[in-house]
């Protein structure tokens, strides 16, 4: 259940692809959106462009929350001051906010990815799921979503991911594809990572039944996750991505440098990670 949305700011025009996708979100599960704008006081070049920089905070936020109010969405407006990914963090606390949508390109100097921009921070930290608009959804807007994907290895942090994919299908009405990738080529050699594929895939399949899903797909793929996962994607008309932060790695990693990251950055839709509760 999705009931306060936080869109952070900064002007560029990944931030406003945010805002449709964010104010979508709202619109379907009757939730509040929170636009946010954090003055990067690292950036600034002296004590002197603090207040400067907090009245063009506000000017964007206004602006922004002017075209997502438009779309029949209540909205909060803030201004903080600090470093973004660390303060974004507290005012997921503070707020309760539910669900972050944000872009991986930013106004920091020229147009960055995803690695060391704000939204590796708060990726990385975010107590609660992350939906990236990356570069490769330059394409027109996905929503409303009409089909999904749920990629899973069978790890607890896929479970969790395919629990909150799950709950977007329902409120959308929408359809599930349920991948697992096995990870090379088909070969006899791959018995035993077949079967838990498989296993991984039935578990989802279940927990969409009992959701009260119909349209499911059960999709067993071979090759290169990231890869995989993207192509699938593509190929089938995916609306958006929904996959766990962290998988079957044996001891767990951050999201940078994982196979959500590398989804994150290629996908050619709007990517949503999320991490154990445990870790949240």
């Amino acid at each position: 259940m999705v009931e306060a949305v936080l869109v952070p700011t900064d002007g560029s025009e990944s931030a406003r692809r945010s805002e449709g996708y964010a104010a979508d979100v709202a619109r379907a599960y009757g939730a509040s959106v929170h636009v946010v704008h954090v003055v990067d006081l690292v950036a600034l070049g002296s004590v002197a462009e603090i207040d400067p920089a907090k009245r063009e905070g506000h000017e964007l936020v206004e602006a922004a929350a002017e075209r997502v109010a438009a779309r029949g969405v209540r909205v909060v407006r803030a201004v903080r001051t600090g470093v973004p990914a660390p303060v974004i963090r507290e005012y997921v606390a503070e707020a309760s906010i539910d669900l972050i949508v944000m872009g991986t390109r930013g106004q920091s100097g020229l147009e960055r990815r995803l690695l060391g921009g704000v939204t590796k921070g708060v990726v990385r930290s975010a107590s609660v799921p992350v939906m990236t608009v990356g570069p490769g959804a330059d394409r027109p807007a996905h929503y409303p979503y009409r089909r999904l994907l749920v990629a899973t290895d069978g790890s607890d942090a896929a479970l969790g991911a395919a629990e909150v994919g799950i709950d977007f299908a329902r409120t959308y009405e929408a359809g599930l594809d349920v991948l697992s990738v096995v990870h090379g080529r088909r070969s006899s050699g791959a018995i035993e990572r077949i079967a838990a594929a498989r296993d991984a895939v039935t578990e989802v399949e279940r927990l969409a039944a009992e959701a009260g899903i119909e349209d499911v797909s059960p999709v067993i793929e071979y090759g290169i996750p990231h890869r995989t996962i993207t192509a699938s994607a593509d190929r089938n008309g995916i609306d958006l991505v929904v996959l766990g932060a962290y998988g079957r790695t044996g001891i767990r990693r951050h999201v940078l440098g994982s196979v959500a990251e590398r989804v994150v950055r290629t996908a050619p839709v709007p990517v949503l990670t999320v991490r154990p509760r445990q870790d949240s």
